[in-house]
């Protein structure tokens, strides 16, 4: 392990003992020097991912521009943020999810393995603003509400299943599963994910990315606060 601020990140690790085994993790007071409990914790994520993920002189940048946070140094330095996964509803979704579709085809026309093309990053897609009440008052009103939903969604509703089977990356939560912030919280948040990289097993903070203006205001408290 190193003090050195470098954006090598295994040259600024250090390990993480849990349940009998052990993982690699950034080392922040390393990263971000002997001020880091005045650095916010969204900024510490923030260094913790470029330190992780990114390299080269924009990134130097970027952790210069968090280490000089506490002495109210301004910067316009840009971070490059890697999220581990992505968060959609079926509003945001189906057009992003149709460009990919008709890029497949294009593959495919080309003479290309269309399976070739899905998302890097695990995106989860939430079905929830379709949701309209038209009945209410009586006990299974919501049963009857979520049947109108199927049937005046039923076409885009079957193309988002389709792109759930053909695309791996794609984890398609139905209709009447709840809302994409209760969801996120309460079913797909594990607030520490593991990777495997260069043969050893990394912890990390959960960041995602949220495709809806509420969600990731719902997120980042949750990160991995014991930093």
């Amino acid at each position: 392990m190193t003090t050195a601020h470098t954006l090598d990140a295994r040259q600024a690790t250090a390990p993480l003992r849990h349940g009998g085994r052990e993982y690699t993790r950034i080392d922040l007071p390393a990263v971000l020097g002997q001020h880091i409990d005045a650095i916010p914790y969204v900024l510490r994520i923030l260094a913790e991912n470029v330190a992780r993920t990114a390299a080269g002189d924009r990134a130097d940048r970027a952790l210069a521009a968090l280490r000089a946070w506490p002495h109210g140094a301004a910067g316009d330095a840009e971070l490059d943020l890697t999220p581990g996964r992505l968060l959609m509803h079926d509003t945001t979704s189906t057009p992003a999810l149709v460009d990919i579709a008709a890029m497949r085809d294009a593959l495919a026309e080309a003479g290309h393995d269309p399976a070739a093309l899905s998302p890097l990053l695990p995106v989860d897609v939430s079905i929830d603003h379709s949701t309209a009440v038209e009945a209410y008052g009586h006990a299974d009103a919501a049963a009857q509400n979520l049947g109108h939903e199927m049937r005046r969604n039923a076409e885009r509703f079957a193309f988002l299943k389709w792109a759930a089977q053909v695309m791996p990356t794609v984890r398609l939560n139905p209709p009447g599963s709840g809302i994409m912030h209760t969801i996120n919280l309460e079913q797909l948040a594990t607030v520490v994910t593991t990777q495997q990289r260069d043969g050893a097993t990394w912890a990390a903070p959960d960041v995602m990315l949220g495709t809806d203006s509420h969600t990731p205001i719902g997120v980042f408290p949750l990160l991995w606060t014991p930093l």
